[in-house]
């Protein structure tokens, strides 16, 4: 059993008790009450995990970038540790490693280390495993949360060895020949230019252009004086219509399937949102599925492929929301469900909600919030919510977006084509004036990022330290069209280095933690939504294909299941734009 020896303090003490199994009482081996030091015991413990193996009579403790060990005769732990590797790299170390791969050389002893972002994420320190011992040798894998966790170091035991002792950190600059395989390689731009990791861009001799760091400004600026308006007119007017084949296959009739009985379990009684758990830094737990307009989205995108009795029921439930008192009562509705209301979908228990720092993730604006009643009203045939709350509505097309970190504005030129079709749908000309002419400026500004960030700017910092692919966020059929129409092949060239190449694994349920958010275990649901609905709505994969990614739901009612499946059908159908 392993026993903290303080408290509140991000450096506990560890110690070691034995637990007796019949009576729960544990007995700690060394007193609890030593102060800081190397010899007392399995070396200092900071904030992160460590794990324990035994062998050869000693108990070893990997923690991270060091093996440590206790001797379990003595109860004395080492001098020093068994081996060490980099924690925090100093300034130039992680490209002077790189100079040492690109010449072929082998790595100096303990520093078999790649920064997060120039190799495949192989889970930093949410990997951390104990050594595996075998006869006079160890396997260990350093871990941390700015390490790629991505290499397994064998070794021996023998008298006099070093590999305790740090060696001097690789500072060998690159040269013209290096810089330019660098400028080349794989390595993702975004997560390099964060907070713990910029130290490697400030490291290279420049800097990459088509990245934030180094936009093509000029270019994009001109790349879109060349789009004319009537050009952008047609994303504005036309709308997608998907006709799919009867359930022939075997791959539809399961998609169906799924899709009615998921749709069911969201309408069949009332769901509070989700309450993801927190890291141990940044300490804030997060709530999903917590917007009513992204419920409607849901429904809205599921309708045309449900039955006749599954449709009536999914329209029960969205005039339930739509009438007085609803959460969609008077024009956009409310910003987010109440928080403990409902069935809790998670299969686990949250903590109360005192005990908490809770934070409600990226919401969509008032404005963006326009598109789900669209295609409600498109879906379903009625119209009847948007033409008694039209006129308040009328005034959102002067509403500023939102920070362009969150989501490139995708939910703003979402918001604003929907206020268009409505405003024509309403026969309200003025509005479609003013709604046409924000649209346009709108689709322009989101353009021209395309154009500036070709081998970059995908992944954006939201607060608490967490980063997303913003790019992806909030992507409807027609901003997917959009993109696809103008930068597809930036889009391709980003999904096969930003997410194949170093996140394989991106449409795991539960799955770790492949975006920077420093120590937390667990990856949001909202990364596997943003990638799927880009393989879909942009790249335009089929379903075969994106049937591969559907994995299993994350929770009960899970909006982004419901929607990946419903993205998956349209896949495998005709969508004609009109």
């Amino acid at each position: 059993m392993l026993l903290r020896s303080r408290y509140e303090h991000y450096s506990p003490f560890l110690n070691v008790g034995y637990l007796d199994t019949a009576t729960g009482h544990i007995t700690p081996i060394m007193d609890q009450s030593r102060t800081y030091g190397w010899h007392d015991s399995l070396l200092l413990v900071h904030d992160e995990q460590s794990q324990l193996s035994a062998g050869g009579g000693m108990l070893f403790n990997t923690h991270q970038d060091n093996v440590n060990a206790l001797d379990l005769d003595t109860l004395k732990g080492f001098s020093e540790p068994f081996c060490q590797n980099i924690h925090e790299p100093q300034r130039g170390e992680a490209i002077g490693i790189w100079t040492y791969l690109l010449r072929g050389q082998p790595l100096p002893v303990g520093k078999e280390w790649l920064a997060r972002g120039t190799a495949i994420y192989g889970g930093g320190s949410v990997i951390d495993v104990p050594i595996a011992i075998a006869g006079d040798s160890f396997y260990y894998v350093p871990t941390h949360e700015i390490n790629a966790g991505a290499a397994v170091i064998a070794y021996k035991m023998q008298p006099g060895g070093t590999a305790g002792k740090r060696s001097p950190a690789p500072s060998n600059p690159l040269t013209d020949e290096e810089w330019k395989k660098v400028q080349k390689l794989p390595w993702d731009w975004d997560t390099l230019a964060l907070g713990r990791l910029n130290h490697v861009l400030a490291g290279l001799p420049g800097k990459i252009p088509g990245t934030r760091q180094q936009p093509l400004t000029n270019e994009a600026a001109e790349a879109v004086a060349k789009i004319t308006d009537a050009e952008l007119d047609k994303f504005i007017w036309e709308a997608p219509t998907v006709k799919v084949e009867p359930s022939k296959t075997r791959l539809l009739r399961d998609l169906r399937s799924k899709l009615s009985d998921s749709v069911q379990e969201l309408i069949s009684i009332e769901w509070r949102p989700l309450v993801f758990p927190a890291g141990k830094h940044p300490e804030e737990a997060y709530r999903f599925f917590n917007e009513p307009t992204e419920t409607l989205y849901t429904l809205a995108l599921a309708y045309p492929h449900l039955d006749g009795t599954h449709q009536r029921r999914v329209k029960e439930h969205v005039a339930k929301l739509c009438a007085l008192g609803g959460m969609l009562d008077g024009g956009v509705g409310q910003k987010t469900y109440k928080p403990s209301a409902g069935e809790v979908r998670s299969a686990y228990d949250a903590p109360p909600e005192k005990f908490m720092r809770l934070n409600d993730g990226v919401l969509r604006t008032d404005l963006d919030r326009l598109y789900p009643l669209w295609l409600w009203a498109q879906a379903s045939g009625d119209w009847t919510h948007l033409e008694t709350n039209w006129k308040p509505l009328r005034d959102l097309v002067n509403q500023p977006p939102n920070k362009l970190e969150e989501d490139c504005h995708n939910g703003h030129v979402a918001g604003l084509i929907a206020y268009c079709r409505i405003a024509r749908r309403m026969n309200d000309n003025a509005a479609v004036g003013r709604g046409v002419t924000a649209t346009r400026k709108a689709m322009r500004e989101r353009l021209a990022y395309e154009f500036a960030h070709t081998r970059g700017g995908l992944i954006r910092q939201v607060p608490v330290l967490r980063s997303v692919f913003s790019r992806w966020e909030h992507l409807t059929p027609e901003v997917g069209r959009l993109c696809a129409t103008y930068s597809k092949d930036t889009q391709r060239h980003l999904m096969d280095v930003y997410v194949d190449y170093h996140r394989p694994t991106w449409w795991l349920a539960w799955n770790v933690e492949t975006m920077m958010r420093n120590e937390s275990p667990l990856q949001f649901p909202t990364i596997s939504a943003q990638v799927f609905s880009a393989r879909a709505l942009i790249l335009g994969e089929s379903a075969e294909q994106l049937e591969r990614f559907l994995d299993l739901p994350w929770c009960k009612a899970d909006e982004f299941y419901i929607q990946k499946i419903v993205q998956t059908l349209n896949a495998a159908g005709e969508t004609r734009w009109e």
